[in-house]
């Protein structure tokens, strides 16, 4: 087990694309699997080859290799004290941990400023600006959600359309495709922010899942926060050249993930009004649920990759595999003071953040990860050269 310091609270960020990028980059003919989003956590950590990349406690940008139980901080800068903004490694405030894609590393800030690096130089170079021409005629923009695919960078922003005449102006939640070759941007989506709000699921090349949500009602007690449960509406969207087409409407659960291979997967909430689910089911094809399995006193999951996701049932912690709908038959002995709920899948576990609580008690701020390793028979062949 390793804890890991990292720096918390940092909000989503996005890459852009301005189409005014002057250096011609490479990009891999088709994305080897499906990308999800990484900056739903109140952490942020990036998955990669055999470890995964985090910010650590003096805010710089650190690799955690996995087999070598190792971090290093990717700074080549000679003196380097790594510990202020001078690092080249330095994660400035409204940056996020960065995406990894054809060997370099993309930073993307709050305002859709969008940096690019090497993955063996740090030293990051500032490439675009996202819809930089629109924020130059007075539009505010504020990104929520990405997913970097190969050469397609997908964004949620909110958007406002400031007037002096007004206090915001019109405020919209919208989607974007950016193609990271040609800087291409492509709207996909629009909504008013009271009509709900969009979330991004997975995505490979062309392709794109995401989701609507209706608007969270107000819930101050029990009763109310049941009739709050039974009124979440969730619509599940599959784009691809131009289409997006509306491939299932869930009601009174959660969407749990979707893609080509694999299909959509969902829940049905328990009903107490704590947004635990009972049931988790597949939809199929022809319209119809199949329900994969049942816990009548209800359950809850962390993070998903789309491909393993880790159920809670009361102090019972296992792993699901969905693509052979089946549990993996490997308990998790979760041991620790953690936020289950936040665990993240990353090669051979999960990450999850530890809580630390002053005087035992109450709400402490979560200031570091606890890598969680399982038994991941595809690790283990790719070891032994099975």
């Amino acid at each position: 087990m390793k804890n890991i310091k990292i720096v918390l609270g940092i909000a989503l960020m996005i890459l852009v694309v301005a189409g005014c990028s002057k250096k011609e980059w490479t990009f891999e003919e088709e994305a080897k699997e499906w990308t999800t989003p990484t900056g739903r956590r109140n952490y942020e950590v990036v998955p990669y080859e055999n470890g995964f990349y985090y910010v650590n406690s003096q805010e710089c940008l650190t690799y955690y290799n996995i087999d070598a139980d190792s971090s290093v901080v990717l700074c080549e800068k000679n003196g380097c004290s790594h510990g202020g903004s001078d690092c080249f490694a330095h994660i400035d405030m409204g940056e996020h941990v960065p995406y990894v894609s054809n060997h370099r590393l993309y930073f993307i800030s709050f305002d859709g400023t969008v940096k690019i690096a090497g993955r063996d130089n740090i030293k990051k170079e500032t490439a675009f600006r996202i819809l930089e021409k629109e924020q130059e005629k007075g539009m505010s923009l504020m990104l929520s959600d990405s997913i970097l695919s190969n050469r397609y960078l997908y964004i949620v922003a909110k958007v406002s359309d400031y007037k002096e005449s007004e206090d915001y102006g019109t405020q919209t939640e919208q989607i974007y495709q950016i193609d990271l070759k040609d800087g291409k941007e492509t709207h996909l989506a629009t909504i008013e922010s009271n009509e709900g709000r969009f979330s991004l699921v997975s995505a490979k090349d062309g392709v794109l899942y995401y989701e609507w949500q209706s608007p969270w009602t107000e819930a101050n007690t029990i009763e109310e926060q049941r009739q709050a449960e039974r009124a979440m509406t969730k619509k599940i969207y599959r784009y691809e050249n131009g289409q997006a087409e509306l491939l299932r409407t869930i009601e009174n659960g959660f969407l749990v993930t979707a893609n080509d291979d694999i299909g959509i997967y969902y829940t049905e909430f328990l009903g107490n009004g704590d947004m635990q689910s009972k049931d988790m089911y597949h939809a199929e094809a022809d319209g119809s649920a199949t329900k994969i399995f049942s816990f009548p006193e209800g359950f809850s999951f962390g993070d998903k990759d789309g491909k393993i996701m880790l159920i809670s049932v009361g102090n019972k912690h296992m792993l699901y595999d969905l693509a052979k709908r089946e549990e993996s038959g490997q308990d998790i002995d979760w041991d620790f003071d953690t936020q289950m709920i936040g665990a993240y899948p990353v090669p051979g576990g999960f990450l999850a953040p530890k809580e630390e609580r002053e005087d035992g008690i109450g709400d402490g701020k979560r200031e570091e990860l606890v890598y969680k390793k399982y038994q991941d028979p595809a690790r283990e062949e790719k070891s032994t050269g099975k």
